[in-house]
This record gives structure tokens, C-alpha cells and sequence, in this order.
């Protein structure tokens, strides 16, 4: 199998420098794997072989957190033009991702 070439830099719009290590991260667990698997790729399975290989590179970051499906609450979107209001209703996160930068505020 011939070795394709692998994106050495990330350039995010706007600079978001979280962003940037998160998918330079990714970029990393995805050639780790690939390196292991040499037959197969996580985004030729669904959205959580991806997301799952997006949290698991959050993870190998210092101070980062991740978590993958969970259920939540969630309001009932109303019609009205930039208002998010309603009664709460049960529901799922797909991805959760920390950085320390953003750490919750007591």
C-alpha cells in the first residue's frame, strides 16, 4: 500500500489556537491509527468512529476533557427570530469538548 501524505499544519480562520491543537491532536490519532490499521480508516465506518477518534485525541491533551453521547436537556425552539425559550425537553450531546482555556466558572 503506497503511503499517502499527511497534513503537517493546521491553519484555522480566525486563529482559534484551541482549535488548532485540537485538530493537530486529531490529525496525530487518526495517522496512529491508520499506522496500526493500515487497511482501514475511522471515517469509513459512521459519525462516532469519527467523533470517538475526536475525543479520544482531546483526551491526550493536557488539562482537556471530552465526552461522547449523553443525554442532556434541551429546550423546545420557538419560531420567533433569535429566541431560544420553551419548556425542556430529554435529549443527546453528540460531543463535549473542553480545552483549559475554557474552563467552567464556579
Amino acid at each position: 500500500m503506497s503511503k499517502a501524505k499527511t497534513i503537517k499544519g493546521i491553519e484555522v480562520l480566525g486563529g482559534d489556537q484551541d482549535l488548532e491543537i485540537l485538530l493537530s491532536a486529531w490529525i496525530k490519532a487518526i495517522v496512529r491509527y491508520t499506522s496500526a490499521n493500515e487497511l482501514d480508516n475511522p471515517w469509513w465506518y459512521n459519525e462516532r468512529a469519527s467523533l470517538s477518534v475526536l475525543a479520544g485525541a482531546a483526551w491526550t491533551l493536557k488539562n482537556w476533557h471530552a465526552l461522547e453521547e449523553f443525554s442532556t436537556r434541551k429546550r423546545h425552539r420557538t419560531l420567533e427570530p433569535g429566541v431560544d425559550s420553551g419548556s425542556l425537553r430529554h435529549g443527546r450531546c453528540d460531543l463535549y469538548i473542553q480545552s483549559p482555556d475554557l474552563l467552567p466558572i464556579d
